[in-house]
């Protein structure tokens, strides 16, 4: 997938990793605001407009939103690289606020499912993600 369209979904993906649970941690903005500025392949990108664009349509759609961008993740032709990037993303947004929730859980499977990421390198790359370590 050409880098600007996996941006766009890599943002969309990003966003409701943060919503699915029904609402934004200042945590999980903070965690994708800072990816924002670091990351490389957001530096270009103007996400402020796209994330205007995707709390409107969180208010229009409510969490169903999750769930078309799910359905849509199983479409894409992803690189391995980019499955990576999307589930780094992702797990890291959802746990950035320290407390993991069903409906997180649940998303990350489907997630993982839709793009087609073996539950293995998951394991193998965070251990138990869906567990909050006691700082």
């Amino acid at each position: 997938m050409e880098p600007k369209k996996f941006t766009e979904v890599l943002l969309e993906i990003a966003f409701v990793s943060m919503v699915c649970d029904g609402d934004i941690a200042p945590e999980e903005e903070e965690y994708l605001r800072k990816i924002e500025k670091s990351d490389f392949y957001l530096k270009e990108f103007d996400m402020s407009s796209k994330l205007d664009t995707l709390i409107s349509d969180w208010q229009l759609h409510g969490l169903n939103l999750c769930d078309i961008v799910l359905n849509s993740a199983y479409k894409l032709e992803l690189t391995e690289s980019q499955k990576i990037i999307i589930m780094d993303f992702a797990i890291g947004i959802t746990r950035a606020d320290g407390n993991m929730q069903q409906s997180e859980i649940n998303f990350i499977n489907t997630l993982m499912r839709n793009i087609k990421f073996p539950a293995n390198i998951i394991e193998s790359r965070y251990g138990n993600w869906s567990i909050i370590q006691a700082k």
